[in-house]
């Protein structure tokens, strides 16, 4: 399934889950479809080779012939895909979504419900 997850990286909590789509999509198909309305209301989100011409989402920078620039740019870039791609590695651990074999909304209803444990788990944490 695919599922378009928002993460906020200065405090990674998530801002908006889209709905799942059965079997291997293309991202842009269901990120536009899902969670496209995100852009309007994020001024930056980032995204990795797949979301190439979703405007909104900045990709990695390329050269004419399709390498990656790697320069300060890059690294800066590196590390803010890490601390989402950390997020969304800590939704994937909930089991839940491992044995997830429900019908209609239920996988949705499910990854929502993953994303507020999550965001109320960091408010707790911040609180100390």
């Amino acid at each position: 399934m695919n599922v378009q997850v928002v993460v906020r990286r200065g405090d990674r909590k998530v801002v908006d889950v889209g709905d799942a789509w059965p079997g291997n999509r293309n991202d842009t198909v269901v990120f536009r479809a899902t969670v496209g309305h995100a852009v309007s209301e994020h001024l930056r989100l980032i995204g990795d080779g797949g979301y190439q011409g979703v405007t909104g989402v900045t990709p990695r920078k390329r050269q004419p012939d399709g390498r990656i620039i790697r320069d300060k740019a890059w690294r800066r870039f590196r590390k803010r895909r890490a601390t989402t791609e950390h997020v969304l590695a800590a939704l994937k651990v909930w089991s839940v979504l491992h044995d997830c074999r429900w019908r209609d909304t239920g996988i949705d209803q499910s990854v929502r419900a993953v994303a507020t444990l999550h965001n109320l788990r960091s408010e707790m944490r911040d609180l100390g």
